[in-house]
């Protein structure tokens, strides 16, 4: 993508450390990171990545275990995901929040439903976490990239920190999770997930538990100006029709 396009940009770790992070309505769970408006442009697209795996025979776990990714062979990214929530916060600095001292999303400012058929997909990556140099089995994942243009443009105050979530919708029934993936670039403080105590322990007593060292791999972008070439066509076609419509108010 054109760099003037881009107004962030933290892209995935496809190297064996890179993992996912459930953020999903099968668990149910959710994941956000923070970023930072260097520009007045409102974004009108988000891209990320992510992986899915079956959460079976160890359970739903705390990140893939990337044992039985269902997109092998092929790879073929499976269909349980009918489509994507994707919502902006206002960002809560670390230390203001006595109950979750790091730092986390605050009040919602936007919030999206995209369905899958309006979401462009492609395979990124595969990772051949067993280091046997054979893709698709025991361990390996495919890393999936989507694009979507928002329903409506997101618009930010320059300098100002916002936190960003994607949440899977998954269909009704089945085992099979997502995950977003995580980044190798990393900004600001870690990214936060939510989700089950029962499942997942003590540290998700709370709203947004901290991932560390952790954050996610997206990018924000704005609307791409068509080439000059094209801008030339589409005033030359606008001008026929208007010295068209003027012919026709001619007695």
């Amino acid at each position: 993508m054109d760099p003037a396009f881009v107004k962030w940009s933290q892209l995935p770790d496809t190297s064996v450390n890179g993992y996912d992070f459930s953020s999903e309505t099968l668990v149910p769970s959710m994941t956000a990171d923070d970023f930072r408006c260097d520009d007045p442009r409102p974004i009108t697209y988000v891209h990320w990545w992510g992986s899915y795996y079956d959460g079976r025979p160890g359970g739903l776990a705390f990140h893939s275990d990337h044992l039985l990714d269902p997109s092998f062979p092929g790879p073929v990214m499976p269909a349980t995901v009918t489509g994507f929530n994707i919502t902006f916060y206002s960002d809560i600095p670390a230390g203001r929040d006595t109950n979750m001292p790091w730092s986390h999303p605050g009040a919602v400012l936007a919030s999206s439903y995209v369905s899958m058929t309006a979401v462009q997909s492609s395979l990124h990556a595969t990772i051949d976490r067993n280091g046997d140099m054979i893709v698709g089995n025991d361990g390996d994942e495919a890393v999936w990239q989507y694009t979507v243009e928002l329903p409506t443009v997101f618009a930010q105050t320059p300098g100002t920190i916002y936190w960003i979530s994607i949440q899977a919708v998954n269909a009704a029934a089945g085992t099979v999770q997502w995950g977003w993936h995580e980044s190798y670039e990393h900004w600001n403080d870690a990214a936060v997930q939510n989700g089950p105590q029962a499942l997942w322990g003590n540290s998700y007593s709370v709203e947004w538990a901290s991932l560390a060292v952790k954050d996610m791999a997206f990018e924000l972008s704005v609307f791409q100006i068509p080439e000059p070439a094209t801008m030339t066509l589409l005033g030359c076609g606008l001008g026929i029709l208007v010295v068209a419509s003027r012919r026709k108010r001619q007695p």
